[in-house]
């Protein structure tokens, strides 16, 4: 559902509903990296490459990690479709098809 920060007094120091979810990590510097998900519409092919998509439900479940600054803003996202598509290696879209 999301991520919060929660201070010992139960105050809410800040909050973001953005599908991120269970199993985060904090490294030493303080940054969080929480499992996340982001629904778009279903595109006609994965990325760039020439794998169609084959979904009757009209939208697209990315998963991926986004990183927090100690403060919750957002650094980076990385999404696993996008980095298959980077990778070079398309023929991984059939697994996922």
């Amino acid at each position: 559902m999301g991520i919060a920060k929660i201070s010992v007094d139960g105050e809410v120091l800040w909050k973001h509903f953005n599908f991120s979810h269970h199993w985060i990590d904090v490294d030493t510097d303080g940054r969080i990296y929480a499992p996340s998900m982001k629904v778009t519409d279903a595109a006609d092919f994965f990325e760039d490459s020439l794998v169609e998509v084959d979904c009757t439900l009209g939208k697209v479940f990315y998963e991926g990690v986004r990183v927090y600054a100690p403060d919750g803003t957002t650094l980076r996202e990385i999404w696993i479709l996008e980095s298959l598509a980077k990778s070079g290696y398309p023929g991984f879209f059939y697994s996922v098809k």
